[in-house]
């Protein structure tokens, strides 16, 4: 299959009538979202956010309290953006790397310590992250078994472990520890579903708003916002025939939808004293809202076919140019399990690790969401960080790795998860 933009001049034709008549009767288009902007009126979403995620510092002896005020605070924020019309799906606390407040704890105590702030973030409707348990390069046996509880035994907690870092480069110990740490998990919990709950971080900094890698660091109490934007980037492509006029509508409909929301987060932050950090404008997917199927109808080729590479780093270059406030990764996101045009394409083979690691050369996530077997050793799957962790210092931007160990699951086998943010497909090879 050629790239629709090779096509002889009458498919071309063909495919404008079809753009004109769908963009007739679609609802909100691009052309009326940016003519709404131009005219100085708001412009309707084509988006959602993801999340508002605050950070703050964690005292144990005053942990209700802490959680008191960040939820006042998030349930303001939200409440100012969905009266602007603006959908929030989840509000969420990173807290600052947990070893910082379960220092000189025992094992059972430290549980028990962040067991309290998992009741606390249920009980407010809060998706809680506690950041890295291992910072710097060590061996460390107890918190790896530390780690496995945690996720094993909370209901909204996500870790990390950071592999690489930029004073540090690659760190060999972290990267076994993160592969343990899986490896324990899928056996551990319910079908290996703690993993999605846990990344190996590599030269990730402190303020991702997205889970698993969100941690705070400093004293100034700080927020940022997640957006689901693959939509924009579908919203785009479909209105574009040309290479070039898809990147120049990708950023005009990033700019015209995210202006608005970028000044209602910098009133909120003059307003409460909580410093606004930016959004991480990643295109972020869920299912059908697919960043693979925008791929794909600009390339003409299944996701994951050479052509794939191409318009991958165009609309990372779209991001990295956007007149916003950004933060995070703000690069192309390709989390497997989350996409349905993905996890489709990866159920026919045309997916592999090694693909992931090469689109991870112009994205922004590295390999997320990966179902592999899970009699898979610890060994292998710490060659797979290491090469992430390598990509991300050589490269100098955030990775991660997140890999679903899938227990009794054999390569191309189809998983059975019940979770309602993921997608099934057929468990991948790590050879």
């Amino acid at each position: 299959m050629k790239p629709r933009y090779w096509v002889i001049p009458a498919a071309i034709i063909a495919i404008t009538a079809l753009l004109m008549n769908f963009s007739a009767k679609a609802s909100y288009s691009l052309r009326g979202a940016i003519l709404a902007s131009e005219q100085g009126e708001k412009p309707v979403p084509l988006f959602k956010i993801r999340a508002i995620t605050a950070f703050v510092s964690i005292d144990p002896g005053q942990v209700e309290e802490a959680v008191s005020g960040t939820v006042q605070f998030l349930e303001r924020a939200r409440d100012r953006f969905q009266a602007a019309g603006f959908e929030v799906q989840t509000i969420r606390l990173a807290t600052q790397p947990f070893p910082d407040y379960t220092k000189n704890m025992s094992h059972r105590a430290a549980l028990e310590l962040i067991q309290k702030l998992d009741r606390l973030a249920v009980q407010h409707h809060l998706d809680l992250s506690i950041g890295p348990g291992i910072l710097e390069d060590r061996d460390d046996p107890e918190v790896v078994a530390l780690i496995t509880d945690i996720l094993s035994h909370t209901k909204t907690t996500n870790a990390s472990v950071t592999v690489a870092t930029p004073e540090r480069g690659v760190q060999p110990k972290a990267v076994r520890a993160a592969a343990q740490i899986m490896k324990s998990l899928s056996t551990a919990s319910k079908g290996g579903i703690g993993n999605f709950s846990f990344a190996a971080a590599a030269n990730c900094p402190a303020g991702i708003p997205f889970f698993p890698t969100a941690y705070h660091r400093g004293t100034q109490k700080q927020f940022a916002l997640a957006i689901q934007s693959a939509s924009l980037v579908q919203e785009a492509f479909a209105h574009s025939l040309t290479p070039a006029e898809a990147r120049a509508n990708l950023k005009k409909i990033y700019e015209t939808q995210l202006h608005p929301v970028e000044a209602i987060a910098q009133g909120l932050s003059e307003e409460t004293r909580w410093n606004y950090e930016g959004m991480d404008v990643s295109t972020a997917p869920l299912k059908d809202v697919s960043i693979g199927a925008a791929i794909e109808a600009l390339s003409g080729v299944p996701f994951g076919d050479h052509g794939t590479l191409t318009v991958a780093a165009m609309i990372t270059d779209v991001l990295k140019s956007l007149n916003l406030r950004r933060t995070g990764y703000s690069g192309l996101m390709i989390p497997v399990m989350e996409d349905a045009t993905i996890a489709r394409r990866a159920a026919e083979g045309r997916l592999s690790l090694d693909k992931l690691l090469l689109f991870s050369s112009v994205c922004a996530t590295g390999i997320d969401v990966a179902p592999i077997p899970g009699d898979t050793p610890s060994n292998e799957i710490e060659r797979v960080i290491l090469d992430v962790a390598s990509q991300s210092t050589k490269l100098k931007k955030p990775l991660a790795v997140r890999l679903l160990v899938v227990p009794g699951k054999q390569q191309g086998a189809m998983t059975d998860f019940e979770d309602p943010f993921l997608v099934n497909t057929k468990v991948m090879s790590v050879k």
